[in-house]
């Protein structure tokens, strides 16, 4: 009796082993969801329950489909309702929605996403970043080759490290002054913009192309100290590394000091 008590104990243990890593295999099952170039239009016409899984979403690419908005309720051309909001995602990190033609991304549209850490919504149609209102956490923002003019809507993303906005139409420098509000932004890219750099829509394909690229390089040079000054806290630009800011040094200088007075504590 007492060898029949054990084994069933043992086949009780085998079968919440084998429940258990059932359970595992579901929850793992939908972490990283690829739905590309399906030519995707709205959330609500997939044929599939986004409820069903988004709750265990970490990464999610929609890239290469045709959605036109993000976060919109209305009614499509076809006259059919085309809802472009997000399921809630609490758990998500990393969402790809590059190569669609997204024009508009309504106010709060990510606030459904709320560990959102990396976003890429290059290659759309994009005049205005928005939606990020609520995405504190966010460390990368890739909104490079869109129609923006003007940085606004990041200013209170302070986690935010990396940003790409190459390839746009900033065509100012009073247009980058909110990025003075990004106080973790460490690394910018801005090249290919009329603000500087080789501009592809003013490149002439002609014999003076050595001396207009040789033009553009110098107006650039000129201009990297302006950007420089008013995000000061930048590590890189454009990928070339920026010379640290004297605050910067005092505060590299004072970790250095920390760091060598608790090495002599620890050699005591």
């Amino acid at each position: 009796e007492q060898g029949e008590i054990e084994q069933r104990d043992a086949q009780n243990m085998d079968e919440e082993k084998n429940n258990q890593r059932l359970n595992d295999q579901k929850n793992n099952q939908f972490k990283t969801f690829r739905f590309c170039s399906r030519k995707m239009e709205s959330f609500n016409r997939t044929g599939m329950d986004w409820e069903s899984f988004a709750d265990r979403l970490r990464v999610l690419d929609l890239s290469g489909n045709r959605l036109s908005s993000l976060g919109v309720q209305a009614i499509g051309d076809s006259g059919q309702l085309e809802n472009t909001v997000p399921p809630f995602m609490p758990y998500l990190e990393t969402f790809d929605l590059s190569n669609n033609d997204i024009k508009t991304i309504a106010p709060f549209a990510f606030s459904k996403c709320p560990k959102l850490k990396e976003l890429n919504i290059s290659n759309n149609s994009i005049r205005s970043l928005g939606g990020l209102e609520e995405s504190f956490e966010l460390k990368i923002l890739n909104a490079s080759y869109n129609n923006l003019r003007l940085v606004s809507g990041i200013g209170q993303l302070n986690n935010l490290h990396s940003l790409n906005l190459g390839n746009n139409n900033i065509s100012t420098l009073v247009a980058l002054r909110p990025l003075s509000m990004n106080i973790g932004l460490k690394e910018l890219i801005l090249k290919n913009n009329p603000v500087g750099g080789y501009n592809p829509a003013n490149y002439r394909s002609n014999s003076n192309n050595q001396h207009n690229d040789s033009n553009q390089t110098q107006r650039y040079s000129s201009l990297r100290p302006c950007i420089i000054s008013f995000v000061p806290h930048l590590f890189k630009l454009d990928n070339v590394r920026v010379p640290p800011s004297s605050t910067q040094r005092k505060l590299i200088q004072k970790e250095e000091k920390r760091l060598q007075l608790e090495l002599e504590k620890t050699s005591l």
